[in-house]
């Protein structure tokens, strides 16, 4: 942090506004300009972009509880990939378009995305070269019951620019959740199934498939939330592999009023395992930590405290077996003269990760302090 004084990055330089017209309460519309600019090189390497995005997005709510929304955007972009190359230009386009009605017992959303190969956004949220159909849907059968299901389809290569062809993705999945089960009142358990499924050029290249088991539960003052799961893994094509992993944890937490303190203490156990069925060996991670946050709401004060450790075991001398030791604390105070300037906060972070490997040459520490003042404009 402040020991390496030197240490340089790129200055990029960001401009934006957006205009925005309610028409009506059913419909409101927004236009967006957005440009990007990087500053000079601190190595001749270094990629500089120059780019500008211009989008316009409307909301519409043509019947109660159905909302259509959607949004275009264009961009030109220059770049330079390094020192000594002129600058490339390029110019995109990404459109989105959702849906969701909501209506006992259910609520639905659909949503449609394709962004061109060429489109570049700095500041944004976007993936290049992707076409992508999104669907959720969430049915409550009664008090007690709600099933949540959804699919999720993606593909690239959408000017056939790739050399290696088209990659499509599917990824189906359901849950059902159940409250109140064996008639406790905080009691809730969920079951899910999640497939991740993908194909290149008509040829399956992945096929994981994932079960979970949630629980979670109040006993006494204690709150309890365990969690068990299982992912088969499989790729095929030139790199196949099976494997599988389990996962179960637990956590435990409390909530105390001390006169004008709020304790909440917490633990953490964890235990993770991969097996590779072709390589024949299994690594196991296992994970404790316990934790105590302490607020002090008269004086807008909130802290919390954690340490623990994690350890990795490697089977069949596949590489070294690793231990961490990690600690962090975090503080967070909002001064009343801070309260004018749109819930200003001052904040301090600090942590420490200990690393020992069987290889003891390897053995190194990471330590890090932050503070500073966060403020919403």
């Amino acid at each position: 942090m402040w020991k390496d004084s030197k240490t340089k990055t790129i200055e990029r330089l960001v401009y934006g506004a957006r205009v925005k017209q309610d028409f009506s309460p059913e419909f409101q519309a927004g236009v967006n300009a957005v440009w990007s600019y990087d500053d000079d090189r601190v190595n001749s390497t270094d990629a500089l972009y120059d780019n500008r995005v211009m989008s316009a997005d409307f909301q519409y709510r043509p019947i109660p509880g159905l909302v259509i929304a959607a949004e275009a955007a264009f961009n030109a972009a220059k770049l330079s990939q390094q020192d000594g190359d002129p600058y490339d230009k390029s110019h995109g386009s990404a459109y989105k378009i959702s849906a969701t009605g909501d209506g006992p017992p259910s609520r639905v959303t659909l949503e449609y995305e394709r962004i061109d190969p060429d489109f570049i956004t700095l500041t944004g949220a976007a993936t290049a070269d992707r076409e992508k159909f999104k669907f959720k849907w969430r049915y409550k059968a009664n008090k007690t019951t709600t099933i949540n299901s959804g699919f999720l389809w993606y593909r690239n290569n959408l000017e056939n620019q790739r050399s290696n062809g088209r990659t499509d993705t599917y990824r189906p999945d359901i849950g059902v959740n159940f409250r109140r089960i064996f008639n406790r009142q905080y009691a809730s358990a969920d079951f899910s199934y999640k497939l991740n499924l993908a194909t290149n050029a008509g040829v399956t290249t992945k096929e994981d498939h994932t079960f979970n088991i949630n629980y979670r539960d109040r006993f006494g003052i204690i709150d309890n939330d365990t969690n068990f799961g299982i992912t088969f893994y499989e790729t095929g094509g030139t790199s196949a592999a099976k494997s599988h992993e389990f996962i179960l944890n637990t956590s435990l937490n409390s909530r105390h009023t001390v006169g004008m303190f709020i304790l909440r203490p917490s633990m953490y156990l964890g235990a993770w395992t991969m097996r590779d069925e072709l390589a024949d060996n299994t690594d196991k991670i296992y994970e404790y930590s316990v934790g105590l946050g302490a607020d002090i709401p008269g004086y807008k004060i909130t802290s919390n405290l954690k340490f623990g450790q994690n350890r990795l075991d490697k089977d069949g001398g596949t590489g070294d077996d690793t231990s961490k030791v990690f600690a962090n604390f975090n503080l967070f105070y909002s001064p009343k003269f801070l309260s004018k300037l749109n819930q200003g906060m001052l904040f301090l972070r600090c942590y420490v990760n200990d690393f020992r490997y069987t290889t003891g040459d390897r053995n190194f520490r990471e330590t890090s302090i932050t503070a500073g003042i966060n403020i919403q404009i």
